[in-house]
């Protein structure tokens, strides 16, 4: 068996239970007979439909070929599925648990096959809104609705979603668009009118021209009801039983209405007052108006006793449920605890902050873990919508949470690997303009593994050794160059340039295979494993902690990937890669997925969708805010779907209807754990708690009572980080207050020992900063113990130092990318180094010294383009100050006897090196000293006082005294510091002083010092 070692046996997803006698009611209903069952959450509803389906089976009233289990979605019925397998152990020829949308599927898919046509295909919802998006585009389209509804109004995602509902909603049932036509002029809706035209001549001729076998879901089930008329369709299902009726749609109902018209026997269970889906089209009042809609003469049966939790969280339910619409069915809501149920606690938690409120959960979960042993796994957080799970789980994971998230909560296209991955493969394809912006994002995307710091590096040493060329490239646009280059980066010897070489391989690759014709899914792969994460991701994901979980998402996401592309090229084979990622890109709904998820003990995020059928020993419901929980904007504004198969209701009964709905779901909520309820909100100056809330609060403790208080809850904490913390302050605070060999000091430290032998992070004291004693005692430049090393000191450098050592020490360690305004001062420097070569006597102006720099004005970028503008003005008055100086200069007869001159002086065991940007002396036969001139484009310039005192210039005029400079027949000229004849010191001049020339018409000299 040791081959076996690592088989572990699937968890039981179902325990018989012994039913009360309504349950047992349930059972003996009449063969043939249909019925509704409502009750209350937690009252054995699917228990009870599992045994129903069995006692059916193993009495031999229908066989398992004859029984049909509908659950309106697709988690839920994958737990049916397994629970009914487990009770049953009987062999099966399909899934005896099934979606609505999957009965459909299949009788279309039959009907293809007998009629010898191609099988159908049915359009996701992200597809079908991606496919309504491109039509209304049009402007043509979009004028349908004009002048009802602007232009920009039809192109948002509302109207597309409301369209589709107004759409699905008369497929289902049965109204084209004449009817649809007919009924808006008749109800004086344009809106209505408008659809059937777009109905019946761009979306018809689309789905026509290329899409002939596509459907929507609402047309699948309405061609399923049409289909189960004929009795030879299914004719071996005898029974018909559904879990969660509540969440229906349209389309199923008449799929039931249709098996019941054939005299099978139909059981729905639910409950009206929770419900997740009405806004896409669920209808509660099934349950009410059962024996009306499907099956005439149908029995009403209500389950008595709630077996999940006990009177805490029934007494939250019940103080909800008043305020719900009925639903023609208040029977459940009387139902009482069993006695065998747990008791339960309600928390209310409220905190000034998002943060502070999911960190507060995050706490009181980790306590329900730590000291009541109960698995992550069977804990959830509940939040109203999904762009609040991606926040909530992030909170929680930075807590040391373990969290997981469903992929229907989040977009593909808004996971950063997912984009990267896309992106990449598009510039492969070269179907995305490689711009300075997404070779940035490449680079510093984990498929490369480049941090910022390192990109501005490759760009200074890709401009530095472009920088002296005659149409010189601006950095991005070299590292542009490079990553579209087979070889790019090769000639830089450092480890971001070899990521960035391997990045730069991988566009060539992908280009060189999509030029073969290969998939997308050929392309994704290419573009995964050349990737550093395609094997360190499967090896974080294994260690747990804050990485582990993040690598545990990034890779889920990129299966969610592979398994979009493998289905469509499955669909599609010759489908051109690029439109595969331009689906994906411009899609705004998130599509379900079938891909495999980490399967590890983690707290489920999730929107109250993804827990109809769930239970879960803790569930926390967070962020019940006013504004979030209720949202009470009305459904349908637009197309007023819900009128198609109502009469629309006034505004204040179609609010009321929608909080009646908000209220349903938060009670599918509170209404699934077993043990323990947290409801959680932020009360602050700008944000309010939930009136939901406050129903519960009443009811609910507050977290730091005397149960925490007593047994330390509150204080203690509960990962081993916090453990090792709590125990090193405690170890300082015991040798401070009672000395080192004190009892608590042993304590503390005996547990630290404890914790450092099994390698618990930062509990050894060999990983304390500060016990340490000091690493040297050399000085800094001596750190390798060579006396002879060297440190080289540049005067800009030093004044930096001198100013602001932090800024200094990140400008010199972390590099500096540069701005406009440094740009700016380059251009000038040349500009002011090609004046000192002009004839003699030469007149300069302002607009001849521009005309140098505009060719070069491009290479410059600014944030905008008033920017740019306001930039060039003060630059053409700054070329004008240029020019009264160098011609007053000429004037007065002076001469230029260095320009980018260069020093170098030893002092001590550092060498003193740099550039002055201009030396100048008296003319000719006039004695004097030189003067060092710096010239500055910054706007504000130093005040006299700092002028004095400037480092820089102190260091220039110490080089004109201390021989740094090589003068040659009286100019300087450069050294070869190969050459050591060269290296000086060399013939000490007189100084004349130093000056700072600011081209704001400020001058600020300093005196020989």
């Amino acid at each position: 068996m040791s081959e076996h070692k690592h088989f572990r046996a699937p968890e039981s997803v179902y325990t018989r239970v012994e039913l009360d006698d309504s349950q047992r009611a349930v059972l003996a209903l009449a063969g043939g007979e249909s019925a509704a069952i409502v009750g209350a959450p937690g009252s054995g509803k699917t228990a009870t439909l599992i045994e129903f389906v069995a006692d059916r089976v193993e009495s031999g009233a229908v066989s398992v070929a004859g029984v049909l289990v509908l659950a309106p979605q697709r988690l839920a019925a994958n737990k049916l599925r397994l629970a009914l397998a487990e009770r049953l152990h009987i062999p099966t020829n399909g899934p005896l648990a099934r979606t609505p949308m999957s009965v459909a599927f299949s009788l279309a898919a039959d009907g293809a096959f007998a009629r010898g046509v191609e099988p159908p295909r049915m359009l996701t919802g992200a597809e079908h809104d991606q496919l309504l998006a491109d039509l209304l585009a049009d402007a043509s389209v979009s004028a349908l609705w004009a002048p009802t509804l602007e232009h920009e109004v039809v192109q948002s995602q509302t109207f597309r979603t409301e369209l589709r509902d107004l759409l699905a909603r008369c497929i289902e049932s049965g109204i084209d668009h004449v009817e649809l036509a007919a009924r808006g002029a008749a109800q004086n809706r344009p809106e209505w009118v408008a659809a059937a035209r777009f109905w019946h001549g761009p979306l018809e001729n689309a789905l026509a021209f290329n899409r002939v076998n596509d459907f929507d879901a609402a047309t699948l089930m309405r061609q399923a009801a049409v289909a189960l008329a004929d009795p030879r369709v299914m004719s071996e299902v005898k029974l018909v039983v559904v879990d969660d009726a509540q969440e229906l749609t349209r389309g199923a109902i008449n799929l039931l209405r249709a098996f019941a018209a054939r005299h099978v026997s139909v059981v729905i269970f639910g409950d009206p007052d929770t419900a997740a889906t009405t806004f896409r089209g669920g209808t509660p009042r099934i349950l009410g108006s059962f024996a009306a809609e499907v099956a005439p003469g149908a029995k009403t049966l209500a389950l008595s006793h709630i077996h999940r939790h006990g009177q805490n969280i029934r007494a939250a339910m019940a103080k909800l449920t008043p305020h719900i619409g009925t639903a023609l069915a208040v029977e459940h809501r009387s139902a009482q605890s069993s006695s065998t149920a747990s008791t339960g606690t309600v928390t209310f938690v409220e905190r000034d902050s998002f943060v502070a409120e999911i960190s507060a959960v995050g706490r009181l979960l980790r306590e329900h873990h730590v000291y009541e042993n109960v698995p992550f796994k069977r804990m959830a957080v509940v939040v109203r919508t999904g762009s609040l799970v991606p926040e909530v789980a992030r909170v929680l994971t930075a807590g040391e949470i373990p969290t997981r998230t469903l992929a229907s909560d989040n977009n593909l296209r808004d996971k950063s690997i997912t984009r990267d991955l896309l992106n990449l493969v598009s510039v492969g394809l070269n179907r995305a303009l490689l711009t300075s912006e997404l070779a940035h994002q490449l680079l510093t995307s984990p498929l490369a593994g480049l941090s910022v710091i390192d990109v501005r590096r490759l760009r200074q040493i890709l401009r530095h050794a472009e920088i002296m060329t005659p149409e010189a490239r601006s950095g991005d646009q070299l590292l542009i160059a490079e990553l579209l280059s087979a070889g790019g980066f090769s000639d830089i010897d450092t480890l971001a340039a070899k990521a960035a070489a391997r990045l730069a391989s991988t566009i060539a690759a992908l280009s060189a295979l999509a030029e073969t014709g290969a998939s997308i899914e050929e392309l994704l792969w290419l573009a995964w494993s050349t990737s550093p994460v395609a094997k360190s991701w499967p090896k974080e994901s294994r260690t747990g902690g804050i990485l582990g979980q993040e690598a545990n998402r990034n890779l889920d996401a990129v299966l969610e990937l592979f398994t979009m592309a493998k289905r469509a090229v499955e669909r599609e084979p010759d489908r051109p890669a690029a439109d595969f990622i331009a689906s994906v890109l411009r899609a705004e709904l998130p599509e379900d997925t079938l891909a495999a998820r980490s399967e590890s003990d983690a707290v489920l995020v999730c929107t109250p969708a993804a827990v109809i059928g769930a239970e879960y020993e803790i569930v926390a419901v967070s962020a019940v805010q006013e504004g979030i929980w209720p949202n009470l904007r009305l459904r349908g504004s637009l197309m007023h779907a819900p009128a198609i198969n109502d009469e629309e209701l006034p505004t204040d009964d179609q609010r009321q209807q929608v909080r009646s709905d908000e209220l349903r779901m938060f009670a599918l909520a509170i209404s699934r754990p077993t043990r323990h309820l947290i409801v959680s909100g932020v009360s602050g100056a700008e944000q309010l708690v939930s009136p939901f809330a406050r129903y519960i609060e009443p009811l609910a403790t507050l977290p730091g009572g005397e149960i925490n208080e007593a047994t330390n809850r509150s204080t203690y904490p509960l990962t081993l980080r916090g453990i090792v913390g709590h125990q090193r302050r405690a170890l300082t605070a015991a040798i401070k207050e009672h000395g080192e060999h004190s009892t608590q000091a042993r304590q503390a430290a005996a547990s630290l020992a404890y914790l450092a032998a099994h390698e618990v992070a930062a509990a050894s004291p060999d990983a304390w900063y500060g016990l340490k004693g000091v690493s040297t005692e050399l000085p800094v430049a001596l750190l390798n113990g060579e006396p002879g090393e060297t440190v080289y000191v540049s005067p800009s450098k030093l004044e930096k130092w001198q100013d602001n050592q932090l800024a200094w020490f990140l400008s010199t360690t972390v590099g500096y990318e540069g701005s406009a305004s440094t740009g700016i001062g380059s251009l000038l420097h040349s500009v002011f180094e090609h004046a000192a070569k002009q004839p003699e006597g030469m007149l300069f102006t302002g607009g001849a010294l521009w005309s140098e720099i505009q060719p070069r004005w491009k290479e410059l970028e600014f944030e905008a383009v008033w920017e740019g503008e306001k930039e060039q003005r003060r630059v053409e008055l700054m070329c004008e100050s240029l020019a009264v100086y160098l011609n007053k200069f000429s004037a007065e007869g002076k001469r230029v006897v260095g320009v980018e001159s260069s020093f170098r002086v030893e002092v001590g065991k550092g060498v003193l090196q740099g550039r002055a940007d201009r030396l100048e002396a008296p003319s000719a036969g006039i004695s004097g000293g030189i003067e060092v001139v710096d010239l500055k484009s910054s706007k504000t310039p130093k005040s006299d006082n700092d002028a004095k005192v400037d480092m820089q210039l102190a260091c220039y005029q110490y080089a004109v005294v201390s021989g740094g400079f090589k003068f040659v027949d009286g100019m300087a000229v450069e050294t070869d510091r190969e050459n050591p004849e060269d290296k000086g010191p060399f013939a000490p001049q007189k100084s004349a002083g130093a000056k700072l020339l600011y081209l704001n018409n400020v001058s600020k000299k300093v005196g020989p010092q």
